[in-house]
């Protein structure tokens, strides 16, 4: 079974506690742009929240 990226990004957010999308950025060696599409994604599922720019898992 591939490992997509947004699961990726879920895993880092449920990892470290109130990251940032930068940070995942970081982790994953990717831009934050790309990084954000994923967010927006896993936001629209319902599976993370943005408050004050820190990403927690829901």
């Amino acid at each position: 079974m591939e490992y997509d990226r947004s699961d990726q990004v879920r895993s880092i957010v449920e990892d470290h506690a109130e990251t940032t999308v930068g940070e995942v950025a970081d982790i994953m060696l990717m831009s934050e742009g790309e990084i954000r599409d994923y967010v927006e994604d896993l936001k629209n599922r319902g599976e993370v929240a943005e408050r004050d720019g820190k990403l927690r898992p829901t």
